[in-house]
């Protein structure tokens, strides 16, 4: 943000948390034997913190200037109109969107405002003026994306709004997944914790990416894996297999 007309915000939120450090100070030891009685599970940490700071990535990074993310958004909005892959059109207005923030891609120093992104707001989608882009044409990692989209289309979102939603129903479907593959894995499981909670993760977990689904399900099929790898009381049956079959066919799916 480039100007300080939302400061008191942050303001009030810096002084909130110097309040609750204060108090975990004066209260420590109480604090301390809670914690140290306390079964700690790696997976519900990892969904408070990862939706929390996820959520923060949506809302803080500026329309389009994750890595590609405009060619995500035409994807992603493609796949909900089931049409051929030789059909690279969509929405003029989603090209429009992209010409007010093509500035900021590839430069995470590059500044917006509030203003600059609420005056895209009043853009009408309409479906039927279109524009020839480039596009993946991929499923598997938009699904997640286009879901929201649809929706979206139903209540007669505007272009940023759609944009929103994709980015917001990625994430829950990206935290959910890395939630069962810490769950699911009999080892490693705060390495796991740790890399999935790494900016660059979250940061495209919170955006279009396909690096989202690509991402989470290569850590369900590493927590798979090891879980087969070191059960020994328990045999791999048909129904595993098919498991780990359907969930290596969809990473392969999901990044050329």
């Amino acid at each position: 943000e480039s100007d300080s007309s939302g400061s008191l915000f942050y303001k009030i939120c810096f002084s909130l948390l110097a309040l609750f450090v204060s108090v975990c100070i004066i209260f420590i030891r109480k604090i301390k034997t809670t914690i140290l009685r306390t079964v700690i599970k790696p997976e519900k940490i990892y969904l408070f913190l990862s939706a929390l700071f996820g959520i923060l990535f949506v809302f803080t990074t500026p329309p389009l200037q994750a890595p590609d993310e405009a060619v995500h958004l035409y994807s992603s909005y493609k796949l909900l109109e089931f049409k051929s892959k030789d059909d690279n059109t969509v929405p003029e207005s989603l090209t429009k969107l992209h010409t007010v923030f093509n500035r900021l891609e590839f430069k995470p120093d590059e500044k917006t405002t509030f203003h600059e992104i609420l005056s895209t707001s009043n853009m009408k989608l309409e479906p039927a003026r279109r524009s020839a882009v480039t596009i993946y044409n991929a499923v598997i990692p938009y699904i997640p994306q286009a879901c929201a989209m649809m929706i979206g289309r139903l209540l007669d979102f505007s272009p940023l709004l759609l944009l929103y939603s994709g980015r917001i129903f990625n994430l829950i479907i990206s935290i959910i997944i890395v939630y069962f593959a810490i769950k699911i894995t009999p080892v490693l499981k705060w390495i796991i914790f740790l890399v999935a909670l790494m900016p660059k993760t979250l940061s495209q977990m919170s955006s279009l990416s396909y690096d989202a689904l690509t991402i989470s399900l290569s850590f369900l099929l590493i927590a798979l894996i090891l879980k087969y790898a070191l059960n020994q009381g328990k045999k791999i049956n048909f129904r595993d297999l098919v498991v780990l079959f359907l969930i290596f066919l969809a990473v392969a799916e999901c990044k050329i």
